[in-house]
């Protein structure tokens, strides 16, 4: 396995997710009045992050959106979300004319952009993001600090890699892994959602749970913000689990503070995506509420934190 933060030739699969297609003459107004993107303004053969909130504006899913045309989108999200989050959005459709499909036979991979402009040396991202080569497979060029392509195939793909390092690549992108257990936990901005790409719109108008989601923004509501945390050393503990509880050190011993929302472990190190308070300083120390001996630092953010 490759070493931690040297992604230049990342080709792995990504078994953990899955694509819904999305489709129908009212598809762009139905996900307009959804979404925490503005769906209308996202051009064709172009992709966002895109959240999905409850009306308390916690995310009750999060995927990134590829709009094809305005009658035809994917969904591409963590595989745990399913059926879940389709049903959230069932709910919200009766009226409209729009379908919900999980593409069941597409593998998904993930490249890094060197890697893949290595082996498709005809492919020209200059205009758009989202490049169909044939029936077979979707070429989607993710810009983030580190980026990325994902490719939708119907066929096998080789790879020279694992999905725990595309995981890794997103941690580094400060780009929240969520599951099923993380959700209707937060507010967008807890999970810093609003320093990634397009993915909230403050000026398109209502969505479900928007009224919150303003108030985090022009009011304050919001107090949290997610940190990336490693382990200062080569260790042998146990991977934690995702809503275990974190400790900060003080002069005068520990405080249990934040919670624990992804974790991996590559190269005998452990990453964290963790939810904290947002005046966190940068050279604060923790520590496993169950595994003291391992102490973590904050990994930086390609990004500020704002509001």
């Amino acid at each position: 396995m490759r070493e931690c933060g040297k992604f230049s030739q990342l080709a792995c699969a990504l078994p953990d997710y899955v694509v819904v297609l999305v489709e129908g003459s009212d598809a762009t107004k139905f996900l307009q009045g959804q979404l925490t993107c503005d769906v209308i303004k996202l051009a064709d053969k172009c992709s966002t992050l895109a959240a999905h909130c409850d009306p308390k504006g916690k995310v009750n899913s999060l995927f990134r959106l590829v709009k094809f045309n305005p009658e035809q989108f994917w969904l591409i999200l963590e595989r745990s979300f399913l059926p879940s989050a389709i049903n959230f959005l069932k709910k919200y459709a009766v009226f409209s004319k729009v379908t919900f499909t999980p593409l069941e036979q597409k593998y998904l991979y993930a490249f890094s952009l060197h890697r893949f402009t290595e082996i498709a040396t005809e492919i020209d991202f200059s205009v758009n993001s989202v490049i169909s080569l044939s029936s077979e497979q979707v070429t989607i060029k993710v810009d983030q600090a580190n980026p990325y392509v994902l490719v939708v195939s119907n066929h096998l793909v080789d790879v020279n890699g694992e999905q725990v390092e595309w995981q890794l690549l997103a941690m580094q992108n400060g780009q929240p892994l969520l599951t099923l257990d993380n959700q209707a936990e937060f507010l967008p901005q807890a999970i810093n959602l609003q320093c990634l790409e397009a993915t909230i719109s403050f000026s398109k108008g209502c969505y479900i749970g928007q009224e919150m989601v303003a108030r985090a923004k022009y009011r304050g509501a919001n107090k949290r913000a997610m940190f990336t945390l490693v382990s200062e050393q080569n260790t042998g503990l146990a991977l934690p689990k995702i809503g275990d509880g974190i400790e900060l050190k003080l002069e005068t011993g520990w405080r249990k503070t934040g919670v624990i929302i992804s974790s991996i472990q590559i190269e005998e190190r452990v990453w964290l995506q963790v939810v904290l308070n947002q005046d966190i300083e940068s050279e604060a120390i923790f520590r496993l509420s169950e595994q003291e001996e391992a102490k973590f630092i904050i990994a930086p953010l390609p990004y500020l934190i704002t509001e």
